[in-house]
């Protein structure tokens, strides 16, 4: 399904990675599954999202405050994202800096592709 994101998958890391990248700056790429918002102590909304990677594994994601007002999560689909990696209580997470929603290939490109025929 990752064939249809208009994107180019080489640049991100993919989950399984994630682990030899610890305190490092990433770029990854996920399909959107779901999302818990939770309110600070200031009472500002920040979001642990989770996705799944072009591999089929889940990708775990933080959204803080800063974040989460810039950046946020519309529903389904592809997203590009970017951020620091993170591991607490034995989970490896993405602190997310900046997101974005990634469009679809058009049908003849999708075509192409899987095809691997001139449309």
């Amino acid at each position: 399904v990752f064939d249809l994101a208009d994107d180019d998958l080489d640049q991100y890391v993919p989950a399984n990675e994630l682990p030899k990248h610890l305190g490092k700056e990433v770029k990854v790429m996920g399909y959107f599954i779901v999302q818990k918002a939770v309110n600070t102590i200031r009472n500002e909304i920040m979001y642990f999202n989770t996705f799944i990677d072009a591999a089929g594994d889940w990708l775990d994601t933080i959204l803080f405050p800063p974040a989460a007002r810039f950046t946020p999560i519309n529903g389904r689909g592809f997203y590009s994202m970017q951020g620091k990696v993170v591991e607490e209580f034995g989970v490896v997470s993405v602190e997310v800096s900046w997101c974005k929603k990634v469009g679809l290939k058009q049908r003849d490109a999708v075509a192409k592709t899987l095809t691997k025929v001139e449309i």
